[in-house]
C-alpha cells in the first residue's frame, strides 16, 4: 500500500487550498509583508537602504542623511533645518549659470547654522559643472569660502 499524501494523512479534503491573504504579498524570505501603497515610496526607500549599506551609515547618520534623499515633493511637505549635508547634494544644472548657482547655494548657505569656510567651499566646488571656474579650483583649490567668492567674480557671465 502506497504511503497517503499529505491532505489524506492530515484529514485534509483535496479541493481545500489556503486562502489568498488581502493586501499582502511574499517578500524574498517567503512571509508575508505589508504592500506598498504606492510604488514610488518602496521604490525610494529601497534607493535610500542601497546607498546607507554602501556607505555604511550609522544609525544616527542615517537620520540625517534621510531628510536629504527624500524627493523634492517630500521636502516640500515639511520645513526642517538644512544641514551641510543640504549643501554637498546641490548641483549646478546643466543650463544653470554660475550666477544662478552662487544665488542658489548662498541661499541654502544662509539657512545652515554651522560649517567652516572650508567646507562650504568644498561643497560649492562639488556641485561645480565642468567649465573654466571648475578648471581653475581644479588646479588651485580655495582654502576658504571667501577665496572662492573672490575668485569666481572673475568667472561670472
Amino acid at each position: 500500500m502506497p504511503p497517503p499524501t499529505v491532505p489524506q494523512a492530515s484529514g485534509i479534503e483535496s479541493s481545500f487550498s489556503i486562502p489568498a491573504t488581502r493586501g499582502t504579498h511574499h517578500n524574498v524570505m517567503g512571509m508575508n509583508a505589508p504592500k506598498r501603497r504606492d510604488n514610488l515610496s518602496g521604490k525610494h526607500l529601497e534607493k535610500f537602504e542601497t546607498c546607507a549599506l554602501l556607505h555604511q551609515y550609522t544609525d544616527g547618520v542615517k537620520c540625517r542623511v534621510f531628510l536629504t534623499a527624500l524627493t523634492r515633493a517630500a521636502q516640500l511637505c515639511k520645513k526642517y533645518q538644512k544641514t551641510l549635508l543640504s549643501l554637498f547634494n546641490m548641483h549646478q544644472g546643466t543650463i544653470e549659470t554660475l550666477r544662478e548657482y552662487i544665488r542658489r547655494f548662498n541661499a541654502v548657505g544662509l539657512e545652515i547654522p554651522s560649517g567652516s569656510a572650508e567646507m562650504l567651499a568644498n561643497a560649492f566646488a562639488q556641485g561645480l559643472n565642468d567649465g573654466e571656474f571648475f578648471g581653475s579650483l581644479a588646479k588651485k583649490p580655495a582654502n576658504n569660502f571667501d577665496n572662492l567668492q573672490a575668485r569666481e567674480e572673475k568667472y561670472i557671465l
